[in-house]
């Protein structure tokens, strides 16, 4: 191809970081789209960032992306206008139209005349703006699960208004796995053609830490199992709790850590600590940073991941990084993105969790066996053909 041809098929990429780190897995995925796009090698796009928070610095030090920083706020008269029609009128047409003229974001995104722009936060930006937007969509709970945190208090109304507006406006969507592809077939009007799967990948942080004495720091037992997750109803404590008090009454010695804020359900799994008498073999951490997070899991016996939700999640792919044997719900697409490097059980039925901890505990070759599996299936899944390499996502979408 020569170089007049290259020209011709430029492709002008804009990614748009928005999300921070206390806003967990969005930040993680966001942060690997960055890091995947820095590293396509065809010359046929041209890569440029914009990020709106300054910890985003650090990570854009050492690649080779023009990056621009801009601050997220947006003048007065513009938020008032983008309330009423949003949240009032509900004309996402009209926000399109303001936005052109009001918005400070908008402005900078269009003097890149980007072909297309990413927004991995799974930002509104992708239809209030009329730039051609590639959004993911993470999942679609509140139409598959019935808790509190996705369908009360407006929550469901909100994600309703959002996805409807994303698979009508966006050029493209991408989704975590062949069962997310399926799911947002169901549940709303949209191209299929749309749709690209692009996996989840174990974040930055499990290639890039610093060792901690964990058990020292925290003063923690020398036999745990691992639960990373916030204190939301859907992620399940409650089985853990149960499972574990069960596990010691037959006469075995073992502790869980949580991690996590302190906030949204966590008064009630204190609660359900206390009421089963073992807040000696309950460790809750509240946040942790990055370091100490790695080091919990490769000072575990087990990560346990129960959540009620999918369609895949990133903790079990933290876990097989770092040589961590996992115990996964059964559910959605767990075992399209574990296949058998997990041991699997029903969240619903705390007698399965009792009898995949006691597999382990009572068998330190199925531990072992875990292990490899794990590495095993995270090299099929860094080498998938199915979709995690960004370059594959844009070629699909050129064909749209």
């Amino acid at each position: 191809m020569s170089e007049i041809d290259l020209i011709d098929k430029l492709q002008k990429i804009v990614l748009v970081l928005s999300m921070t780190p206390s806003e967990g897995g969005k930040f993680q995925y966001s942060l690997n789209m960055l890091f995947d796009l820095a590293q396509a090698k065809s010359p046929r796009y041209k890569i440029s960032v914009i990020y709106f928070d300054k910890v985003w610095e650090k990570y854009l030090t050492n690649l080779d992306l023009p990056a621009c920083y801009v601050e997220k706020i947006e003048s007065i008269i513009y938020r008032v206008l983008r309330k009423l029609f949003l949240k009032v009128m509900h004309s996402v047409a009209m926000i399109r139209i303001l936005s052109k003229f009001c918005s400070k974001i908008y402005k900078v995104i269009n003097d890149l005349q980007p072909d297309y722009v990413i927004y991995p936060g799974n930002d509104s930006f992708a239809y209030e703006f009329d730039f051609k937007s590639i959004i993911p969509i993470f999942d679609l709970m509140h139409r598959y699960e019935k808790f509190k945190e996705v369908c009360e208090h407006g929550e469901y109304k909100s994600r309703e208004f959002h996805y409807n507006y994303v698979a009508k406006y966006a050029a493209g969507v991408l989704v975590d796995s062949e069962i997310g592809y399926q799911q947002v077939l169901e549940c709303y009007n949209i191209d299929e053609k749309k749709l690209l799967v692009y996996r989840y990948k174990p974040p930055y942080y499990v290639t890039h830490y610093q060792s901690v004495d964990i058990n020292k720091k925290y003063k923690l037992p020398k036999h745990y199992i691992f639960y990373p997750a916030q204190f939301w109803s859907h992620k399940n404590h409650k089985i853990i709790i149960e499972a574990l008090k069960i596990i010691n009454n037959s006469g075995h010695d073992l502790s869980a850590v949580f991690v996590g804020e302190k906030k949204n359900a966590f008064d009630e799994v204190q609660m359900l600590i206390k009421e089963k008498e073992i807040e000696d073999n309950i460790f809750v951490l509240g946040y942790v940073n990055n370091d100490d997070l790695v080091s919990l899991y490769k000072n575990a016996i087990a990560l346990v991941f129960p959540s009620f939700f999918g369609p895949t999640n990133i903790p079990p792919l933290e876990a097989i990084a770092l040589d961590c044997p996992v115990l996964c719900a059964d559910v959605y697409a767990a075992r399209e993105q574990l296949a058998d490097a997990a041991i699997y059980f029903n969240p619903r039925k705390t007698t399965e969790l009792v009898d995949s901890l006691k597999l382990i505990l009572l068998n330190p070759e199925k531990s072992n066996d875990l292990r490899k599996r794990g590495r095993i299936r995270l090299s099929e899944i860094l080498l998938s053909e199915k979709g995690t390499d960004i370059e594959k996502v844009l070629s699909q979408l050129e064909n749209i």
